[in-house]
């Protein structure tokens, strides 16, 4: 996910050319310096927040006019919607790989 905002920051602001900076060194481009190690942990950090508050924020239900705040219903719907998709994005695989 990380590599695809860099990539999509480098396409629109440097016409997809991420070498074309002031002395040809990309900030970025070294994944150990410091602030690559920053955005990777917030960025964790982040997407690890979203995935347990997901569990706890309440749910508009279909026709708009209640908001659904049962944490058992929340979580069972959580579970059979979006949760695969947001456990996937948020594992850490900089630190595991």
């Amino acid at each position: 996910m990380k590599r695809v905002l860099l990539g999509f920051h480098d396409a629109h602001v440097h016409g997809g050319q991420p070498d074309h900076h002031p002395g040809g060194h990309h900030l970025l481009q070294d994944e150990t310096t410091t602030p690559w190690i920053i955005f990777n942990v917030v960025s964790d950090t982040f997407f690890l927040m979203d995935l347990v508050l997901n569990f706890r924020t309440g749910i508009v239900i279909e026709d708009n006019t209640e908001i659904m705040l049962d944490p058992k219903k929340i979580k069972t719907k959580y579970l059979k919607t979006w949760f695969i998709v947001d456990f996937v994005s948020s594992i850490p695989v900089d630190y595991i790989f």
